[in-house]
């Protein structure tokens, strides 16, 4: 018995359909793009991390950080964030315009990429501010075509978009940039394809793919051709849709581009049926199916299980379809799609019909029809009460059949329809805006007849003795407006410029504090992981250090941070600190020269000590000579230890002594080995030691080096190393109004890893801003541990509460 499938047979439900799709899997396609081809581009990479290891002048050396973190966009978040955050900061620092907002491109970007849409909006629409007061035209645009990426994608706003689009192309033709200019085309062509309007998009397809053969581009020209042939296929023009996703397969070599051959194979599929050529349909979804077998549970098999099934239907070969149904419903579950999973139903039905097990294909067509109801997919509805009309006919219930038959036909027609009631809209909304705008034309004309009229009577009644009289008044009073508006202006100037430069803080320091969480967490994941590769764990320590500092300089900056003191062996943390340092010691063969009295122990924070070491030691280091020496002393005063860390550097000029200390100020960063760094290493260290009530004395030589002096507080009992450790855990009182809310807490802290920094604060926000005094250093010490990525410290805290009474 021959089975007659339907799918989407009527054009206009297979246009919506498509039409709805398109934008996601232009998206995935473009995106794939960079991805697959990244190892061709491993050339230049390794050749621009060879550039960024010279002595560059800084605009240069700002460009090729750009470039490098544009390489790795679409591939490495942490990898492109490391490179476009320090060109962003030094660009922003040096006041090179163009540097800065290539780098603020990228990071918007990536933002959008990982889901951070209103970051990356800001970070667009501030750039395209900065760039139209600017006049950097180049920057504009990419701003614009950030925007209108975003809004079409994720909004989405079909009008903004074309809108955001348009004004890019106009700016990348003005400057004769093909690229950027072909990439606005298609994206305009993407806009108009989801609008409808294909006519537009095949003119603004065409134009980029001219653009794109003109300079070469073979990857976008597969992208540009893939959109065409979906043009030309809901154009009902197979023929040509079927040459454009031949030269895509022709473009590509064997072995690359796995997911858009299974595409383009899929899309040969989809013409190859709608002209009733199933034996080549069901060739090409074979091949598809072929690709996609490294990659079972994706969006592309599943379109090409669906082709394959639906070919063998047609074919009489259900019994073959049987187990690819199966494969498809287990896809679509595994997916979540919804549409798929009913359309996985009603195939499988369909199956079941074949075998004349008409119960069963009932109950998945069914199911079919439930999922359809639940998404609101007419289209899929469609096909579902046409496969159970057919199918009950074949179990002989033809008042039933009758019934779904009618069904399906309302759908249809629904379907058919929507074209002619968008258009009917359109044109009822055109009129009403056109006799509106006529109406409020001609009530102006008649407002205007009548002050001509009342002017010449006025005119016409005028005394020449009052003439003078109000020419005089007329001219005070004009001097008095004048006087008052520029006065005015010059107070809503000041305001507005103090208003920017607020906004433009605000701005750095959220972006700040933004990638630096998200950088925060993959590095403890690299240091937890690292193992014994002494070098992947050193530089992770280092990235983590200038995250932290960044991090902690901000909350020391805003807000009073609560210190979570014990008492500390000077000897044992300066020994820890050492260890971490020593790579960097090997590395430069330097040597420490450490003076510490027995048993000194000091009442501070034991992390924010050891960071603060770290930081001294690293730039000391960093500016000592090979084979130098650097000297560390600790003298028992009253009440507190003195303390100095002198090296044999080159030394800093008096009269930059006081810059060293701002937030991202180095002196003379190049005289060693060309070391760049974020300069707040001893900004860190000032506030960190502010926060212990102790202040930072640098004195230097030029030639022969610099030494830092501080105090540090003597603990009320002096205990050895081992004492130390027993006693390292502080014990906290936890007020009775505050513990039930916190044990309420517990499993959501401890659902998180502490590396999950950002959340547990977010977790503890609002007992923060309630808890009583006592409470609250417990609160602090823990975001504190969680911030130093400290799990030991973090684990007993948690303990305490538990165990309280």
């Amino acid at each position: 018995m021959g089975v007659f499938v339907q799918f989407l047979d009527d054009r206009t439900a297979q246009k919506k359909s498509k039409v709805r799709t398109l934008g996601t899997i232009a998206l995935i396609l473009f995106l794939s793009l960079p991805n697959q081809n990244f190892a061709q581009k491993a050339a230049l990479v390794d050749s621009l991390t060879q550039r960024l290891n010279l002595d560059l002048p800084d605009e240069e050396w700002i460009d090729v950080s750009n470039q490098l973190a544009n390489q790795y966009k679409n591939t490495d978040s942490v990898q492109c964030m490391s490179y476009a955050l320090p060109a962003y900061r030094l660009a922003d620092s040096l006041g090179y315009l163009p540097g800065k907002l290539d780098a603020q491109y990228i990071v918007g970007w990536l933002s959008m990429i990982l889901g951070h849409l209103d970051t990356a909006r800001v970070l667009f629409e501030r750039g395209l501010e900065e760039a139209r007061g600017s006049g950097a035209e180049l920057a504009q645009g990419k701003m614009l075509n950030g925007l209108g990426t975003l809004t079409f994608h994720f909004e989405p706003d079909l009008g903004k978009a074309q809108a955001r689009f348009t004004e890019a192309l106009l700016v990348f033709e003005k400057l004769g940039d093909k690229v950027f200019a072909a990439r606005a085309a298609g994206n305009l062509a993407n806009v108009a394809n989801r609008r409808g309007d294909l006519i537009e998009a095949l003119e603004k397809s065409l134009k980029a793919l001219r653009l794109f053969e003109e300079v070469g581009d073979s990857e976008s020209q597969i992208f540009v051709r893939y959109n065409l042939g979906d043009i030309y296929y809901q154009q009902q023009q197979f023929a040509a849709a079927i040459a454009l996703y031949n030269e895509i397969l022709g473009m590509i070599e064997p072995g690359t581009y796995p997911n858009v051959v299974t595409s383009a194979h899929s899309a040969l599929s989809n013409s190859y049926f709608s002209m009733g050529d199933y034996p080549n349909s069901l060739f090409h979804a074979e091949k598809g199916l072929e690709q996609a077998k490294n990659n079972p549970f994706s969006q592309s098999n599943l379109y090409v299980l669906h082709n394959v099934i639906k070919n063998l239907l047609k074919l009489d070969r259900a019994e073959e379809a049987f187990g690819y149904a199966q494969e498809a419903l287990a896809v679509s579950k595994k997916l979540g799609s919804i549409r798929e999973e009913a359309l996985s139903y009603i195939y499988l039905g369909q199956v079941y019909e074949y075998r004349e097990e008409y119960s069963l294909s009932r109950g998945y067509i069914q199911q079919g029809i439930d999922l359809a109801n639940e998404l609101g997919s007419i289209a899929t509805l469609n096909i579902a009460y046409y496969a159970k009309a057919h199918m009950e006919r074949s179990a002989g219930n033809y008042r039933v059949a009758l019934e779904d038959q009618l069904v399906h036909q309302m759908l249809q027609d629904s379907i058919r329809n929507e074209d002619s009631r968008t258009k009917a809209a359109l044109l009822t909304a055109q009129h009403e805006f056109t006799r509106e705008k006529d109406s409020l034309q001609y009530a102006n004309e008649r407002t205007l007849l009548a002050k001509e009229g009342e002017i010449q009577l006025l005119e016409s009644n005028r005394r020449a003795a009052r003439l003078r009289l109000i020419l005089i008044v007329g001219v005070a009073l004009s001097l008095l407006i004048i006087g008052v508006l520029v006065a005015r202006s010059r107070i809503r100037t000041k305001a507005l410029e103090t208003q920017k430069l607020k906004e433009v803080g605000e701005f750095k320091e959220a972006m700040t504090g933004m990638i630096a969480h998200d950088l925060k967490n993959p590095l403890s994941v690299i240091l937890n992981r690292s193992g014994e590769d002494a070098s992947t764990q050193q530089m992770a320590n280092q990235m983590l250090t200038l995250v932290n500092n960044m991090l902690d300089v901000h909350k020391f900056e805003t807000t009073e941070v609560v210190l979570d003191t014990q008492p500390v062996s000077l000897w044992d943390s300066l020994q820890a600190t050492i260890e971490q340092v020593r790579p960097l010691m090997s590395a430069r063969n330097i040597q420490f020269n450490v003076a510490v009295p027995e048993n000194a122990t000091t009442q501070s924070d034991p992390d924010l000590l050891l960071r603060i070491w770290v930081n001294f030691f690293t730039n000391a280091i960093k500016y000592s000579p090979e084979k130098g020496t650097i000297y560390v002393s600790v003298e028992e005063q009253e009440g507190s230890y003195a303390v100095r860390i002198r090296d044999e550097g080159m030394g800093i000029p008096t009269d930059q002594l006081d810059k060293i200390f701002e937030s991202f100020g180095q002196v003379e960063a190049r005289a060693s080995g060309g070391v760049k760094s974020t300069g707040l290493g001893l900004t860190f260290c000032k506030l960190a030691l502010a926060a212990h009530g102790s202040t930072i004395q640098v004195s230097s030589t030029v030639g022969e080096g610099t030494t830092f002096s501080f105090s540090l507080p003597q603990a009320q009992q002096k205990v050895d190393a081992k004492v130390a450790a027993a006693e390292s855990t502080l014990t906290f009182t936890i007020a009775k109004a505050d513990r039930d809310r916190i044990l309420a807490l517990i499993p959501q802290l401890r659902a998180l890893e502490v590396y999950d920094a950002f959340q547990i604060e977010k977790v503890l926000e609002e007992i923060r801003a309630q808890a009583q005094q006592e409470s609250h250093q417990w609160v602090e010490s823990v975001i504190n541990a969680a911030y130093d990525g400290n799990q030991t410290r973090y684990e007993e805290l948690l303990k305490q509460v538990e165990s309280s009474e």
